[in-house]
Formats: structure tokens, C-alpha cells, sequence
């Protein structure tokens, strides 16, 4: 036993030396100034290294990564869709290759801005069921307005589980996270080539569809850290194998 509790020590103690310090935190860049996007509505844009933070706190619909309002009249996208406009879009950047943590949670104290009396705000629900899409790439374009059947996959839908949003057209699809279990906190951890990025952050509530309170808060926090070598993790192997040898 003792053994094998060397060998963790080992194993932890260099895994851990290289990130004893706080990430550095990072502010959102100018969101209508993303290098070759035209007019697509972006809310925020990162530009994050290898060992960077970001969080920001906003709004979205309760329903929006999969609509029920939508799905069931979308031939195209089927019961996977969620909902442009009432969502939040994020732009980011990686320079490097880094494992991402994407975290959101629900929060309270967020405010709206109040559609039937402009200039007002009204409080947003503080029981969010967070989910996301992820994808690889920058959307130039806005969507088209489109939401009638006449054209199921118009700019009101994106599909939230794949390539199938024709208005899309320079995203690929990489990732997502619906959130299934329906808690108020969602954290997924993925690997990231260096490029450009997209994230939808929606929310994803069960249950009978109610358009009363609608508006839910979140908390979004990012994080990056390094993406090991192969070569490191080869030496990591490397002096588990000698102190295990020494030991016996």
C-alpha cells in the first residue's frame, strides 16, 4: 500500500506543479469586432491561452435548447431545436491546445430588459436548467428571420446536436451538453485544438412547456489549463515505473 501511495504522491505532485497558480482572468473583447465575422449577433468574445479564465452572467429562455414551441413543427431539425433568438452566443479563440472546464450555473439577481414597456427591466427566474452546444469555428453571417413551416430550418432554429442548421454554413459541429439530469449546475471538461470557437448557452427545462417566466439567469465560467505533452506524460510514466522498481 505504501507503494502505491508513493507512486500517487509522485503522480500528483507533478501533475499539480505546473498549476499552483491561479489562471489568469481575461476580459471579453469587442463583440461586434470579431476578425471575419460580418453581422452575426455575438454577445461575447474571448481570447484565451493555456491557462486563462472568463466568466460573465447574463440571461437566456428557460425552453431554448430545445424548444417545444419549434420542435414540433420542424420537419428538418426534429424535436433537437433550439432557438436563435432567445439564447446567448459566445465567440471564443483559443491559441493553443488546452483542456477546457465550461461551467454554468443558475443564479439570481439577473435583470431583463421588459418587451411590452421599453426601458424597463424584470427580474429573470433563478431555477435556469443550463445546457450548450459547442462549435469549431466563427458564423459570418446573420440568420434569416424565418420561423413558419415554409422554412423549417430558418434563422429562428439551430440545430443543437449536430451539422443540420443550413444557416450555419461555416460552423462545424464538436460538442454539446443538454443537461439530462436537470440540475442547476452543468460542468463538462473537452480538449480544444488552438482555433476559433462557438457556444450556444440556452437552457433546457422538462415538463409542460410554460410561457410565464420564461427568462432564467446563469453564471458562465471558463477555464483552460495546458494539454500534456506526450513526451511528459512518457516521463511521467517513465518515473512511476523507476520509484515502483525501487520499492520492490
Amino acid at each position: 500500500m505504501k507503494r502505491n501511495l508513493s507512486i500517487l504522491a509522485l503522480l500528483g505532485g507533478v501533475a499539480l506543479s505546473s498549476h499552483s497558480h491561479a489562471a489568469t482572468v481575461v476580459s471579453p473583447g469587442d463583440a461586434g469586432a470579431i476578425p471575419g465575422v460580418v453581422d452575426f449577433d455575438y454577445d461575447y468574445f474571448y481570447v484565451m491561452g493555456d491557462d486563462h479564465s472568463a466568466s460573465f452572467s447574463n440571461w437566456t429562455d428557460a425552453y431554448s435548447w430545445d424548444h417545444p414551441q419549434l420542435a414540433s413543427a420542424d420537419p428538418v431539425l426534429g424535436e433537437q431545436t433550439g432557438w436563435t433568438h432567445l439564447t446567448k452566443w459566445l465567440a471564443f479563440t483559443v491559441t493553443e491546445s488546452v483542456s477546457l472546464t465550461i461551467r454554468l450555473e443558475a443564479v439570481d439577481g439577473i435583470m431583463y430588459p421588459d418587451q411590452t414597456d421599453p426601458g424597463e427591466f424584470l427580474a429573470a427566474g433563478d431555477d435556469l436548467v443550463p445546457a450548450f452546444t459547442l462549435w469549431s469555428g466563427f458564423e459570418a453571417n446573420k440568420e434569416n428571420g424565418s420561423l413558419g413551416t415554409n422554412d423549417p430550418n430558418g434563422g429562428h432554429r439551430w440545430d443543437n446536436d449536430g451539422n443540420l442548421t443550413t444557416w450555419m454554413d461555416q460552423l462545424s459541429y464538436f460538442s454539446h451538453d443538454g443537461n439530462l439530469s436537470g440540475g442547476s449546475v452543468l460542468e463538462k471538461t473537452l480538449t480544444l485544438p488552438a482555433g476559433n470557437y462557438t457556444m450556444n448557452i440556452a437552457g433546457n427545462k422538462g415538463g409542460i412547456y410554460d410561457s410565464s417566466g420564461v427568462r432564467d439567469g446563469f453564471l458562465a465560467t471558463l477555464t483552460t489549463t495546458p494539454v500534456p505533452e506526450p513526451s511528459s506524460l512518457l516521463m511521467l510514466g517513465l518515473s512511476a515505473a523507476a520509484l515502483l522498481r525501487r520499492k520492490r
